[in-house]
């Protein structure tokens, strides 16, 4: 990072402390960014925005706008969106196309794709913007849209300033999928445990000391398995950050306390071979069997709906057939038992 000012390290780290903390009942981490984002870029206007398919149309999951209130920036969000359009802004609303996922963009890279025209465009001069004004990036995991995070000014972009929000991406995308998580988990009041249920990658529920307090089914697997290296590498995690090998570590503040951490694993490279096995002991279809192998990397349904082009329906209609073939009720049961290989335990 030597290529950047010593102003602008500063920022950057204080953004990513603030997405790598989950504040419980507080805003989210990209609203808490909002300022800070704006200093760095220089930007007259901070946005960010997250969607999902909604019925005939989209909507929005959650939305920032500087210097407009929530309600207006909701209300020309809906009405741009209105109609169910796959393509209200310069991007595919289901899939973006992958020269759109993760890279930052301003106008001119846009319309030379010649993908400017969008009722999005239309509605910014409502919020005291152009379209021409606007540097973004999409956030994505794999072809899924986490969430769209830019701003807008009248002093042209240069590659400095899209190379800073590009370093931000993956600390972007990490927050973003944890906010996902939570969000869609089915009891607010316990979203951090429900989410830990509902990955499929070990997880781990750390304290101060970097001791397990708690863990999802895959991570109590990987505990059994490996006890004492499982816990010398949460330790681990948690001391030295930086030597976190295959896990992403989140900071989480709950009432002025000591912090916890929620450590997520990695899939274990085996987990391709292992689903195809689970698969075949349990008699699945092959399109049964392609969802099990999203499903066992923690995918969402809405990711494994855009990576097999299947509607979110059809994906749950197969994860409840796969749920009950296999005679579990959670996601977290389910790749335990797919961990459990073909050794006579399962």
């Amino acid at each position: 990072m030597a290529r950047f000012s010593t102003r602008e390290l500063s920022l950057i780290a204080g953004i990513e402390h603030e997405l790598a903390t989950w504040s419980d009942g507080g805003p989210l981490a990209i609203a808490r960014i909002q300022p800070s984002l704006g200093e760095l870029l220089r930007l007259d206007r901070v946005a960010s925005y997250g969607i999902e398919e909604w019925s005939d149309s989209f909507r929005l999951t959650f939305g920032e706008f500087s210097r407009v209130s929530p309600l207006r920036f909701r209300a020309a969000m809906d009405g741009a969106m209105a109609g169910g359009f796959r393509r209200f802004a310069a991007y595919d609303a289901r899939r973006p196309e992958a020269w759109n996922r993760n890279i930052v963009l301003v106008h001119d890279d846009l319309e030379r794709r010649g993908a400017t025209t969008s009722t999005v465009a239309a509605m910014l001069p409502s919020l005291g913007v152009t379209i021409r004004q606007q540097i973004r990036v999409l956030v994505c995991e794999g072809a899924s849209m986490l969430g769209w995070v830019g701003g807008f000014r009248e002093e042209p972009y240069t590659a400095r300033d899209k190379r800073l929000l590009q370093h931000l991406v993956p600390a972007l995308a990490r927050s973003l999928k944890l906010d996902r998580l939570i969000a869609t988990s089915a009891c607010v009041r316990a979203a951090l445990d429900v989410a830990m249920d509902a990955i499929a990658a070990p997880a781990f529920l750390l304290n101060a000391g970097g001791v397990p307090v708690h863990a999802n089914a895959a991570g109590r697997q990987a505990i059994d398995r490996d006890p004492c290296g499982t816990r010398l590498a949460l330790r681990t995690a948690v001391r030295a950050p930086g030597r976190a090998a295959g896990l992403s570590l989140t900071r989480v503040e709950c009432g002025g306390g000591a912090p916890y951490h929620l450590a997520i694993g990695s899939a274990p490279t085996e987990m391709g071979a292992l689903s195809a096995a689970a698969a075949a002991r349990w008699g699945l279809s092959s399109r049964q069997s392609g969802v099990l192998a999203w499903l066992v990397r923690g995918a969402t349904n809405a990711r494994i709906g855009a990576e097999l082009g299947i509607s979110d329906r059809t994906v749950e209609s197969h994860v409840a057939a796969i749920f009950a073939k296999a005679q579990v009720a959670t996601r977290s049961e389910l790749t335990a038992q797919v961990l459990l290989r073909c050794d006579g335990r399962g």
